[in-house]
Parts: C-alpha cells; structure tokens; sequence
C-alpha cells in the first residue's frame, strides 16, 4: 500500500519559551541573550524537523502552541516537581509558545518586533497579539497598529476586553477580582455586580476572543488573561 508520506504533515506544539529562558540564563526572552537563546532553541527544533522530514518523509513543523487546560495542569505540575521559582513557577499558567509574559511590562511595537522573530521559526503556526484599551474612536491607533503588523510580523491580532452587565446596562471594561481563595469574579465597574448569569464578557482566550465566564474557564487561563 502506498502510503503518500510527503501528502502528511506532523506539528509538534511547544510553549514556555519564556520560562525556559528564565531557567538556563536568569533573563526573559526579551532581553538581548534571552532573544539570542530562544532563538538557538527554535533553530535547533526546526533543523531536528528537517532531519525527521528527510529520513521519514513527513511534514515535521514546530508549532507556538496556545494552551488551553494545559496550562494550569503544566504549571503546577511545574511547581509540584521543582518547587516555588519566581518568574516560573509562580504563577498558575505556562506562558504560550514563544510570547512574553504577560506580567512584564512591554510596550506593543516591542512585543511585535521580537515575537516576530520567533514566529517567523514557528512554521507549523503561531500567533502574537497586543492587548488594547477600547480604540473606537481612535481609528488612527487601530490603522497604525495595523501597518506595524504587516511590516514586522507574519500573523498577529489586538484584542480589547469588553464586558456588557446585565442588571445595570453598563457596557465597557469589566473587572477580573482574585479572591484570598485564588478564584476569580468578574465585577461590574458601575454596580459592583459579581454575578456571572447576569454579565457577558468577551476577551483574549486561548489567542483568540471569545466568551470567558470566571466560573468556569480555568484558572490557569484567567490568571494569563488578565
């Protein structure tokens, strides 16, 4: 049977390029040596693709992988195996593929431009993202955004956080709240409502907008998210 090999493609996912730079040098991915290891790393998974790719014959990539579950699985599995790490294992999530932390204050021009770098080695996908205040009216910020995107990075979005209260009408920013148990609430900005059933909220999950309920999305998840 004739199995077509070149007709198949294998991504294989990874994330913490950020804590891993972190472990083996003391530095984050983006200063000058943490950009000059991430990208050793990266070049050495894709030239480990190609030698799997001549002698199989598969598409081999690697992949900036968005975790969703995973990432609070990972990061406590983290904490649980090597103990309490600042900048790694301190917080309930893995950061995404080759991103920032999002915890590290970084303005968006900057962001793009190094994230592009490892991006353009992510050839089995990836995406970057900025997050945004609300632009609507601001459409200059929104087309230089934009531009920025297209001359120095392959694939990238913004996103805004939006949030509409059910009991009192407000629309905007709605408040993410950690509580002393480590959960989340949203809270409404204009009532101080915290009942999930009665507000909707959009935001960045998982690299792509979509309903987020602090009930029920994980945890890990939140604490990257906001």
């Amino acid at each position: 049977m004739d199995m077509h090999p070149t007709r198949a493609s294998i991504s294989l996912g990874y994330v913490g390029l950020y804590e891993t730079c972190r472990a083996l040098i003391g530095e984050s991915n983006t200063s000058k040596a943490g950009q000059k290891l991430s990208i050793e790393i990266l070049e050495f998974m894709n030239k480990k693709c190609n030698q799997w790719k001549a002698s199989e014959g598969y598409g081999y990539s690697i992949y900036g992988k968005p975790e969703e579950s995973t990432t609070l699985a990972f990061a406590l599995a983290n904490r649980r195996d090597f103990g309490f790490i600042p900048y790694i294992t301190d917080k309930d999530y893995v950061v995404n593929s080759y991103h920032v932390d999002p915890r590290e204050e970084i303005n968006w021009a900057d962001k793009l431009t190094i994230e592009g770098k490892y991006l353009a080695l992510s050839s089995g996908g990836a995406v970057s993202y900025v997050e945004t205040l609300d632009l609507q009216h601001n459409k200059q910020a929104v087309i230089d955004i934009i531009k920025f995107m297209h001359n120095h990075i392959v694939y990238a979005e913004f996103n805004r956080k939006i949030g509409v209260c059910f009991k009192c009408g407000y629309e905007g920013d709605i408040d993410l709240i950690k509580t002393e148990d480590g959960k989340f609430v949203f809270k409404c900005k204009n009532c101080g409502n915290t009942d999930d059933s009665l507000m909707d909220v959009t935001a960045r999950l998982c690299g792509y907008l979509g309903k987020v309920n602090a009930g029920n999305t994980n945890v890990g998840r939140l604490d990257d998210i906001f």
